[in-house]
């Protein structure tokens, strides 16, 4: 049974309900009249009390029954609404890993990856960070935002800072305003250019290595006006695929620099 019909009986209830009542007071108006009650008016009084009680017991059905036809409805839009952003979410993985794939030259490839993670959450400012094997430290390889400066003299600790943060966990953030004033950050450093809103700090994980850190940000240049967990849940599977991306970049560029031919992609 749909609501419709559900309103439907319910409506057609309220009338009977009407016509019994006119009827009843019809009859007893009759009998007033007459004066010739006898067992008329009791038998009028059991008939009323128990069509009374029919209606009462019905209209409890059919507003428990209504009841549960609405909240069906309600599950069943929260589903749609459920499937349509994860079907969002997907297009938008998608074109962003599509982006990064497209990408020939590995030269190219930090930029794209930024590139793309950028557009996907709607951010105006970031970096990609990434392990220096000699000495353990991050260093931005690309950037959007950034100043020059900032970026040739940046070589992050692991363990310090949001990103050494997230690079010594493995574990990607989401920061609401100056990371300055979460415990968990030691040594953080701010970038007064633009009043930061919200960043996002994803690790670039493959396999059982942390490659380094994509950062995501807003300032207060940008059109949205904070990035949210849904931002940073289609990050964190991003960064899987843009780790991967990566590290074939930077095998073909080590391949390239020694002379030997890359042996196959990972």
């Amino acid at each position: 049974m749909d609501l419709k019909r559900v309103e439907s009986q319910r409506s057609e209830l309220v009338l009977f309900v009407i016509a019994l009542v006119m009827i009843c007071l019809g009859v007893i108006a009759y009998i007033s009249f007459r004066q010739a009650q006898g067992l008329l008016v009791p038998a009028l009084t059991i008939v009323s009390l128990l069509a009374c009680l029919y209606i009462i017991d019905k209209e409890r059905r059919l507003r428990n029954l209504q009841r549960k036809l609405i909240q069906e409805l309600v599950d069943e839009k929260d589903r749609s609404a459920s499937l349509e952003t994860r079907l969002k979410e997907i297009t938008a993985l998608y074109r962003a890993i599509s982006t990064v794939n497209s990408v020939v030259e590995p030269e190219d490839t930090f930029d794209a990856v930024l590139r793309a993670g950028l557009e996907l959450v709607g951010a105006n400012r970031g970096s990609i960070m990434l392990i220096d094997e000699l000495d353990e430290r991050l260093k931005i390889v690309s950037a959007q935002g950034l100043s020059q400066i900032i970026i040739a003299q940046t070589r992050q600790k692991l363990g310090s800072g949001v990103a050494g943060w997230v690079a010594k966990h493995c574990e990607p953030v989401l920061v609401d305003g100056a990371a300055k004033d979460d415990a968990r950050f030691e040594d953080t450093f701010e970038i007064d250019d633009d009043e930061l809103h919200s960043s996002i700090s994803v690790p670039l994980h493959l396999r059982d290595e942390v490659l380094g850190v994509v950062n995501l940000s807003l300032t207060g240049s940008a059109s949205n006006d904070e990035l949210t967990e849904y931002e940073l849940r289609i990050a964190t599977v991003y960064a899987q695929h843009a780790a991967a991306a990566i590290e074939n970049a930077r095998l073909r560029l080590a391949a390239a620099m020694s002379g030997i031919p890359a042996v196959s992609d990972v």
